[in-house]
Order: structure tokens, then C-alpha cells, then sequence
């Protein structure tokens, strides 16, 4: 897509930031932009461009799960549960940071495990029929993540349900790992979802947890928590309806922000019973400080004032999403105008132009409407305020 009318000289990439990553800044840290110059520039849109107005609820939907244990587990054994054939298991070395003692003599590799299913007797994973990743391939793909990860596809043979993974090398208490199972080729899916993208310190966090193809039973246990990047853990409490689980719970005023990074709510399922069931998912958003909101949007020809109200002084960016009517005398979404500036704290008005010349040269027709206004925060790093539909202006 065509940018048009820069009007300073400044990269694109210092005017806006990537909302999918939503990223957050601490509000003690130092702010990621503190430029004082005024950018705006539009953005003509491709014909047929399709808009999502208003904020989308994030979903994730997970057909896997993840288990912490120790080396003795796994030289003991360690159940794997699946619903369906073939799933994918990742095991993974946890390196203990403030101890060499959890150190491995040495890798484990195919030959140090053995699985059984099914009341069977044990068999080497190498002999199991299970199709084993090349260690060396994963390693130089992704070192900072695969250095020492054994993986491997689980026989189509061994069928699915409970089975049991266990290490021929002698491990103890004092080794860890972290066994990651992708049911692949099961139907269920444990789908967790929220109203919003991004919370607020003070904010009351919902979250709805449910799976696809069966109803949450009553002797299920399933928890979630809130996760911050640094470790930080709010507890969420469980509300039980009839076919999902509602989450509640409160973000503290003073909670501890780290910029760039994202919360999430991780939620851990366990259904026991005739087909047990395992599964994990992480629901990423966004926290952070509510530094600014919009109070209004009035537009004239070629412009659209949008007031601003200031609670904490930074840079603050305003996006605009125009529709028009095509050559088919159709409304849609023609042009994407920004404006970014330095804000100090108080009632405040980010003009943002809109060039209707433009339109008129790429066949767009009046009437110009305003679907879209966005508010983020540029030196914090976060989205703020969003307004869509029938009660934006139109351009005059």
C-alpha cells in the first residue's frame, strides 16, 4: 500500500506500532518515544479492503498441554494423555540457574526412553515405531530453544488414552523438564476468550474457557491465573455455567509493568475419567496505564478534531478510518489517516488531515464518513481508546 503526504521527515516506523503485539511500558520506566514533532501521513487503502470496526475478542483454541517434573518422575514414568492417534511429544531439559546440579550426565536420546500403552509392555521409543525429530536439526534451527529438546510423532500403533513415557537413564529430584504434548489429531479443543484486548491497572479481567465437542464436567479440575513477564501471578476465580467457565478477577493498582511484554491468562485443564482429557492454553492482552481517553470527534472538510483528554503528559497517536462510496456507489474503507504529538497533561485536540482530493483521485466519492477513531499511547506503548459506527462524523 501507497503512503501519501509526509509532513516531517521522520521513519514510518517512529509514528505507529504494531497493535497485534500490543506491547506495555512500566510507569516508572523510561518512555519508548519522547519525540516532540508533529507527523501526520495517510494511507490510501487497496478497493475491497476489509475493516474490522470496533475491538475484537481474542480468542486461543489448544489441543495440547505442558507438565513440569522432575527426572525421577520420568525415571519412575510419566503418563501421556491423549485423545487421539499420533500426537507429537517435546521434551525439554529446564536448566536450574542457581545450581549445576541438575546438570545431565549427558543428552537423553531415543534410546534412554521406552514407552507402553495400553496395559502393554514396555518398548524403546526408538523401536515404538514413532517418528523421532533429528536433534541436530532442531538445534541449529533454534538453539536459544532446541538445544537439547527431544521430539517425536507417537506411533499411530500405540492408539491413544493413557500411556506411560519413561527414562532408562537414572535421573533424580534434582533434574527437570518440561513435557509439551500436541494432540493433533484429537477433535477437542479447550478455547479460552475475553471481551477485550487490553485491561487496565483498577480493571476487573474476564475470561471465558469451554471446549469445542464436550461439556465441562462437574469433577474436572481446571484453574487459571494471570501471568505477568516477570512472574507475577493474580489468581483468577471460577464461576461454572452449564457448558463453560467463567474467570474473574482484579488488577491491582500498583501492579509491577515491564515494557514490551505481555500478560496472559493461563489456563490448565485435567478431565479424568473413561477418555481423559489434558490441555493448557495462554490467552495473551495487555496491561497498563490508562494515560489518556477520547472525549469527542468533530470534523470539517479536510480534517477531524479529536479531544483528548490528557491524565499523563507523552506522545499520543490518533488513527482515522474514512469510507467513501466506490465506482459501484458502494461504501467502503478508502483511507487510514494518522496524526501523532507530544501531549501534556489536560483537555486536549489532535487535529488529523484528511486529504478528500486524494479520495476523489482514487475514485472515491462522498459522502466521506469517519467508521474508526483510535487513540494509543506512543511512549508507553499501549492502545487506549477506540470508537466506531453511526456516531463518527462525517467530513463536511
Amino acid at each position: 500500500m501507497k503512503l501519501y503526504r509526509t509532513h516531517t521527515v521522520a521513519s514510518f516506523i517512529a509514528v505507529s506500532f504494531a497493535l497485534a503485539s500490543s506491547p506495555l511500558q512500566a510507569a516508572d520506566a523510561p518512555m519508548a518515544n519522547v519525540q516532540r514533532d508533529k507527523i501526520e501521513f495517510s494511507q490510501l487503502l487497496e478497493p475491497g479492503s476489509k475493516v474490522v470496526l470496533g475491538e475484537t475478542a481474542p480468542a486461543v483454541s489448544s489441543r495440547s498441554y505442558n507438565q513440569r517434573i522432575t527426572g525421577a518422575q520420568l525415571s519412575a514414568g510419566v503418563d501421556i494423555v491423549t485423545q487421539g492417534r499420533g500426537a507429537v511429544v517435546r521434551l525439554t531439559p529446564i536448566r536450574n540457574r542457581s545450581s549445576l546440579a541438575g546438570r545431565l550426565r549427558k543428552n537423553l536420546s531415543v534410546n534412554d526412553l521406552e514407552i507402553s500403552a495400553n496395559g502393554r509392555d514396555a518398548v524403546s521409543l526408538g523401536k515404538s515405531g514413532a517418528l523421532v525429530a533429528d536433534q541436530a536439526q532442531m538445534r541449529d534451527g533454534r538453539p536459544d530453544l532446541f538445544s537439547e529438546t527431544l521430539a517425536f510423532r507417537m506411533s499411530d500403533s500405540l492408539g491413544s488414552g493413557r500411556m506411560q513415557l519413561r527414562s532408562r537413564q537414572r535421573l533424580g529430584a534434582d533434574h527437570e523438564f518440561m513435557v509439551q504434548v500436541f494432540d493433533r489429531n484429537s477433535a477437542q479443543e479447550l478455547t479460552v476468550d475475553s471481551a477485550r484486548q487490553h485491561y487496565f491497572m483498577r480493571d476487573a479481567i474476564e475470561a471465558r474457557v469451554r471446549l469445542n465437542e464436550a461439556r465441562l464436567g462437574g469433577g474436572d479440575a481446571v484453574s487459571a491465573v494471570l501471568l505477568g513477564p516477570d512472574g507475577q501471578q493474580i489468581k483468577l476465580n471460577a464461576r461454572r455455567g452449564a457448558d463453560r467457565i467463567d474467570f474473574k478477577g482484579a488488577i491491582p493498582a500498583n501492579v509491577d509493568l515491564a515494557p514490551g511484554e505481555l500478560w496472559r491468562v493461563a489456563v490448565e485443564y485435567r478431565g479424568e475419567g473413561d477418555k481423559p482429557l489434558f490441555r493448557n492454553a495462554e490467552l495473551p492482552i495487555a496491561i497498563g496505564r490508562q494515560s489518556a481517553a477520547i472525549t469527542s470527534t468533530r470534523a470539517s472538510r479536510d480534517a477531524l478534531q479529536v479531544g483528548v483528554n490528557v491524565r499523563e503528559a507523552g506522545r499520543f497517536e490518533v488513527r482515522a478510518w474514512v469510507f467513501g462510496q466506490n465506482a459501484d456507489k458502494k461504501e467502503e474503507a478508502a483511507m487510514v489517516a494518522y496524526a501523532a504529538e507530544w501531549l501534556d497533561p489536560g483537555r486536549r485536540t489532535v487535529s488529523v488531515s484528511i486529504d478528500t482530493s486524494e479520495l476523489s483521485a482514487a475514485g472515491i466519492r462522498p459522502p466521506y464518513r469517519i467508521k474508526q477513531v483510535r487513540l494509543l499511547d506512543q511512549s508507553r506503548l499501549m492502545p487506549l481508546d477506540a470508537k466506531a459506527g453511526s456516531g463518527l462524523p462525517t467530513l463536511r
